[in-house]
Parts: structure tokens; C-alpha cells; sequence
């Protein structure tokens, strides 16, 4: 039997909230959104929440992913270029794909035909973030070849942001984009070409009112979860911002010297601590650590907890104030590199609330 906690803790309305704003908001400008389910491994609870609004689908860099919400009737991209050696399920699976590479869009052109199916694909190019993506001469040396995939439907192109590179979205940026269409147009045959500008580092011209007209698709996640855009970092649309939340059991609590004692080594990572000296303090230990949670990624709810640091399975936190004792609940706030390592741990508890009735899993 799994422990009740830690446990992730989402609101599935104030979710369903989120999306529904963001996709007027969006709408208005006509552009359409994927809403990206990766950093919550696109559970079920949540995608079910949304499946009826006016979004395009899902999108997720995760076959599997995507595979166990199948059966939910919604249009499904795979965000990550896919493995050729997965091709036959990428369309087995995936309505839609991401895609740089001629040899994989054979492969799957093949898989298509083995499966009597037919699957659609972005085109991305590359625009100076240096993650996936064309530069021009590969872009027309793979157009003047669409014709030999008879069974995959080209139906736009594709830039992405802020990942890897930390390049922005600008309006320059993204009209350079949109100066692609035209022979996208021309070469696959398609009057109204999808034109992705990007995830939700782009949101913010969105309302700036600064983006391109002839963009009219965004790849949205962190901002439709945690309600920020991601270039700058603001709240954005009165989205909600506290629809996730962790709650983590403390299992000590002690006065003890603020710094060790001893000769001062390596921690459990290889690493120097870097710690300050405060002399005495209330500490608490958590039952949470790095394998389930980037630690710098969360933020108590309660000012009087700071925290300290961690080791693989504990966290470390000063209690400054406050009349806790072992077995309290602590909760924090949760970012998006935290949220995205604690919905992977199997050790974290997942429960869902305001459904018809809450669900954990």
C-alpha cells in the first residue's frame, strides 16, 4: 500500500479554468493551442477535464503518455522529434508529429502504409534556440521531396523558444518564421498552413498584442499549470497560480547547530556544502528529497519555513516560528522543474480534487 504522502495535489477546475481562458484569449487572435501535458504525464483526471473546450489537443514528448489517454477523444501531438526506431508507434499512437529529419519521416511514411494510416507532421525550423529544427536549405531540400511520402500529410511548420538556448520569441523572430510559408504553401499544397509560434514564452505578445497575424498556433504547458508566462516570468490572463500544491510529512523536528561539525567533506551529489552559520535553530526534516524533486524548486506556504537543503530522501528546513511537531503536514508551493520530477516519482502520491468525487493514483 503507497504512503499518503508526499502528495502532488492538483484542482482540476481551476485547471480547466486556465485553459479555457488562455484558449479565448487566444482564440480572439485566432490562434489555436495544444495544451502541453508533459510536465504532469498527461494524467487522466486533467486531460479529461479539458477534452471539451475549443483547444486543438494535447501534446506531450511522451508516447506513453499519450498511449494511456487513447481511448479520450481528443487530437494528440507528440512534441518531441520522434526515434525512428519508434516510428510505428509514434503513429500508432500520435496524430501528429515534430519533425527535422528526412529519414525519420520515412520511416514513418513506411509505418503509415504498414498501418493503412495516415499521419500529419509540423515542420520545425530553427530560429536560434539551437534545440530541434531546419535552417533554409534543408527546408527546401526536404519540400522538393514531399511528394515521395504519400501517406504523411504536411501540414505546417514549427519553431520552438527559451528551452535550450534561453532565445526569445520576438515579433521579428516569428515573422522570420512566417516568411516560410509561402513555400510551405506552394510544396505541400495546403491553404492554411499551421504557423506554431512557440510555447508559453511566447504568450506574452499574445497579450501585448504584439503577435504576428499569420502565427496561429502555440504549444502552451507551464503556463496553462503554474498561470505564468515563461519569458518573463508574470502572472498572465488572471490565470490561477496556485492549482498545484505539495504536501510533505515532517518526520523530525529538533534544535541543532546550523552548521556541522567536523571536518567538511563531499555531500551525497559530489558536492561541497555551502552552508551558513546561524548558530542554533528549530530544524525540521521532511520525508522528501532530491530523487522525487528539484528542492530548489519549492516554496513554503509558511514564511516561518525556510529551507536548508537536502539529501536524496530528506529535506532540511528552519522552522523560525510556528507550533509544529513531527507528523505535521507542511505545504509548498511547487515551480516547473519541481513539478516536473515529482509527477515522474512513484513515490509521490498524485491526488486530483473537485472532480465528481477525488481520486488518487
Amino acid at each position: 500500500m503507497m504512503s499518503l504522502f508526499p502528495r502532488l495535489v492538483f484542482d482540476c477546475v481551476q485547471y480547466r479554468n486556465n485553459v479555457k481562458k488562455v484558449a479565448a484569449y487566444c482564440a480572439h487572435v485566432e490562434i489555436g493551442i495544444f495544451v502541453v501535458t508533459k510536465v504532469f504525464r498527461a494524467f487522466r483526471p486533467l486531460v479529461e477535464a479539458i477534452q471539451d473546450l475549443d483547444i486543438e489537443g494535447i501534446a506531450d514528448s511522451r508516447l506513453e503518455n499519450l498511449e494511456h489517454v487513447s481511448d479520450i477523444p481528443i487530437q494528440k501531438l507528440l512534441l518531441r522529434l520522434p526515434m525512428p526506431s519508434e516510428a510505428e508507434r509514434v503513429v500508432a499512437i500520435a496524430d501528429i508529429s515534430l519533425n527535422s529529419e528526412w529519414e525519420t519521416l520515412v520511416k514513418l511514411n513506411e509505418a503509415a502504409e504498414r498501418l493503412s494510416k495516415r499521419h500529419a507532421v509540423i515542420l520545425m525550423m530553427e530560429m536560434g534556440d539551437l534545440r530541434e529544427g531546419m535552417d533554409n536549405a534543408q527546408f527546401e531540400w526536404i519540400l522538393n521531396r514531399l511528394y515521395l511520402l504519400k501517406n504523411i500529410d504536411f501540414i505546417g511548420i514549427g519553431a520552438n523558444f527559451s528551452c535550450y538556448g534561453g532565445i526569445m520569441a520576438t515579433p521579428e523572430k516569428l515573422k522570420s518564421l512566417a516568411a516560410y510559408k509561402a513555400r510551405f504553401k506552394q510544396a505541400a499544397g495546403v491553404e492554411n498552413p499551421i504557423i506554431s509560434g512557440g510555447n508559453s514564452s511566447s504568450l506574452y505578445l499574445v497579450e501585448k498584442e504584439d503577435m504576428p497575424a499569420e502565427i496561429n498556433n502555440l504549444r502552451l504547458g507551464e503556463a496553462l499549470i503554474l498561470g505564468r508566462e515563461t519569458a518573463f516570468g508574470n502572472h498572465i490572463f488572471d490565470l490561477s497560480d496556485s492549482l498545484v500544491s505539495l504536501d510533505v510529512e515532517l518526520i523530525e523536528i529538533k534544535v541543532k547547530p546550523s552548521y556541522p561539525i567536523g571536518i567538511m567533506t563531499y555531500d551525497a551529489f559530489g558536492e561541497k556544502p555551502q552552508i551558513e552559520d546561524r548558530g542554533m535553530i528549530t530544524r525540521g526534516i521532511l520525508a522528501i528529497g532530491q530523487q522525487d524533486v528539484d528542492l530548489k524548486g519549492l516554496i513554503p506556504y509558511d514564511e516561518n519555513i525556510e529551507i536548508l537543503g537536502g539529501s536524496s530522501d530528506h529535506l532540511i528546513v528552519e522552522i523560525k516560528a510556528g507550533d509544529y511537531k513531527v507528523g505535521d503536514i507542511v505545504r509548498f508551493r511547487v515551480n516547473y522543474s519541481a513539478l516536473l520530477r515529482l509527477s515522474t516519482s512513484p513515490y509521490v502520491q498524485k491526488r486530483f480534487e473537485h472532480l465528481v468525487t477525488s481520486v488518487s493514483i
